[in-house]
């Protein structure tokens, strides 16, 4: 069966000029935008300033970045799951952000309206990178990216129906200027009636190479945290059974909520025992009493040596 011709809508931002005089602030300011309240104020001073960023043109020639809609199937079974994806690439020194970009920046978000019957997942991350918006760190992507969401179809589908699936997309797109950009993604899918998956060839490959790449639970190494001095985290990880680590490993913490201040270094110290302590600064708008802090620990020399090896799912309660 084939996709109809229809079924994916490309999205490009092209450079609008604006200047990024939100974020012309000390490295150390607690300028952020991720709260809802500041999302909708930043929003709302570039919609007034430049309107027409809502209906950034539909084309791929000459954007920031490109973004397309994709699926791992031609057609739909009844009751299994499959994936999509928004896959999306980036001009040089651009990025847009993960799901916690830190002190700066807006997620890529995705609402979903589906088919009767049918349910979306959260957007599955694969691991960020530290990038700049203006002279800030924050956390996303520079490298082409496929943002994937499984759909879980009803166990009973009309024969031969064709099936709408609409997403309607936000994200910021930045680099020493933001740009805020809006965008419907669409896809027609067949129902597929036989009992084998319909794979895509076009896509299939880079839906397996991006689950292979998420990052998996930290094995052989445990993680506890404690309070340290003025306004810091201790990260501490002992190793349990894991590989020793490289004396020149890098190792840095991407926090999945707002713990951590994505613009302060983080100093490791190697202690006696072989464990290691990581030193985390706290933003001003960091969570009152959290109950344990979870995020994305990065080992330069890598925690094993299979694909996506350089990331791991952490959580240690405080």
């Amino acid at each position: 069966m084939n996709v109809n011709n229809n079924n994916i809508n490309r999205v490009a931002v092209v450079d609008w000029g604006i200047p990024l005089f939100l974020a012309k602030v000390a490295p150390t300011a607690d300028l952020r935008f991720d709260t809802p309240m500041r999302v909708i104020t930043m929003l709302a001073i570039f919609s007034l300033v430049f309107p027409l960023l809502a209906g950034a043109g539909i084309n791929t020639q000459g954007g920031l970045i490109e973004m397309e809609m994709v699926s791992e199937v031609r057609s739909v079974q009844p009751g299994k799951p499959f994936s999509v994806g928004l896959k999306i690439w980036h001009a040089p020194g651009w990025h847009t952000y993960w799901r916690q970009p830190g002190i700066v920046g807006v997620p890529t978000s995705l609402d979903w309206t589906l088919p009767e019957g049918f349910e979306a997942s959260e957007i599955r991350w694969p691991a960020p990178e530290r990038t700049k918006m203006a002279s800030l760190t924050a956390w996303g992507y520079e490298r082409e990216v496929l943002l994937m969401v499984e759909i879980t179809p009803p166990k009973t589908l009309e024969p031969d129906a064709e099936l709408h699936f609409l997403a309607k997309g936000s994200w910021m797109a930045c680099a020493t200027t933001c740009h805020p950009g809006f965008g419907e993604f669409k896809l027609s899918l067949p129902v597929n009636s036989s009992e084998q998956p319909d794979w895509n060839p076009e896509t299939r490959d880079r839906f397996e190479q991006t689950r292979a790449e998420f990052p998996r639970e930290l094995e052989g190494w445990s993680a506890s945290v404690a309070e340290g001095k003025d306004n810091e985290i201790l990260l501490k990880f002992t190793n349990s059974g894991g590989e020793p680590l490289p004396e020149t490993a890098e190792i840095y913490f991407y926090c999945f909520d707002e713990q951590v201040h994505s613009d302060m270094p983080q100093p490791t110290t190697r202690n006696p025992d072989g464990s290691l302590t990581i030193r985390l600064k706290k933003p001003g708008f960091a969570p009152k009493n959290p109950k344990e802090l979870t995020g994305i620990i990065y080992n330069s020399g890598g925690w094993d040596s299979k694909p996506g090896g350089q990331f791991a799912r952490v959580a240690a309660s405080w």
